[in-house]
């Protein structure tokens, strides 16, 4: 009995420095791609996306799972294997959350994937093999990637996190923002799609005032000059005109203020957004 799946695929990667393969934990973190089945059309390919932390030699996460231009169909597995010589071995062991057609359904996986360095991202790949109620389903292969990047070490924090009800945009409340010191009124704001660009397209508000509209993010990076208003939030809202291929919508954010230059990440949905209240300190 041939028993088909349904899987999910990003690419996605942090705006940060880069860091060499050498790194201890080299598994930690998201790792996105696509997933192959070897069987007839329809569902041959599939999005798969894994987040994954590594444990010395064990590793534990989570993979994610959608028909390619299907979003609405998915599941969600909990996963575990283990890191030895340069192979990461897999299986996924239960089924958290899914939604699937009638007639289909989803395969719990298993696999050895291979890691190697490839320009500026690490990429895992390899064969897979699974089963779904006993049966086995068709074999495959898998890639997934995600940028060889660690953090800058910084003295001071590059922001605080603060969570409550800091007002609406269009309706929506703004649930989360970072509170971010800044040593210069003037300052200049940086924003792009620091991941794999999947089609996030936003607006921008500083003081109530519109800065982009429908704007889809890039890798090219946006700038925009901004001041520091006595007496005004001074808050950078991100609304979310959609969520792109894989949610939330999230937008990297650099900004420079001639003493420093630090980056963040500000994420919104359709339901909630993020903001950043810049703060001037002498």
């Amino acid at each position: 009995m041939r028993k088909r799946i349904l899987t999910l695929f990003v690419l996605l990667a942090s705006h940060l420095p880069m860091a060499t393969m050498a790194q201890t934990q080299p598994l930690t973190g998201r790792w996105m791609g696509k997933l192959y089945q070897n069987q007839e059309q329809p569902f041959m390919e599939y999005n798969l996306r894994m987040e994954l932390k590594q444990t010395g030699t064990r590793v534990t996460g989570i993979s994610y799972i959608s028909l390619i231009n299907r979003s609405e169909l998915f599941a969600k597995m909990e996963l575990e294997g283990r890191w030895d010589k340069g192979v990461f071995s897999f299986h996924e062991i239960t089924l958290i959350d899914s939604k699937h057609t009638d007639g289909w359904g989803w395969c719990l996986k298993a696999g050895e994937l291979k890691l190697e360095q490839v320009g500026e991202y690490q990429r895992l790949s390899g064969k897979w093999e699974g089963y779904m109620d006993d049966f086995p389903c068709k074999p495959g292969t898998l890639t997934l990637e995600k940028l060889n990047q660690q953090p800058k070490v910084a003295a001071d924090p590059v922001a605080v996190d603060t969570k409550g009800n800091f007002g609406t945009v269009n309706g929506r409340t703004i649930t989360h923002q970072k509170e971010v010191p800044m040593y210069n009124e003037a300052f200049t704001v940086y924003v792009y799609d620091g991941d794999k660009v999947d089609g996030d397209i936003i607006s921008l508000q500083y003081n109530g005032v519109w800065l982009l509209k429908k704007y889809p993010l890039s890798k090219s990076k946006k700038a925009l000059r901004l001041e520091i208003e006595p007496g005004a939030e001074n808050q950078l809202v991100l609304f979310a005109e959609n969520v792109g291929t894989y949610a939330p919508n999230t937008a990297a954010i650099t900004f420079f203020d001639g003493k420093q230059e630090k980056n963040l990440n500000l994420s919104s949905d359709l339901s909630t957004s993020g903001a950043l209240k810049f703060v001037f300190t002498k």
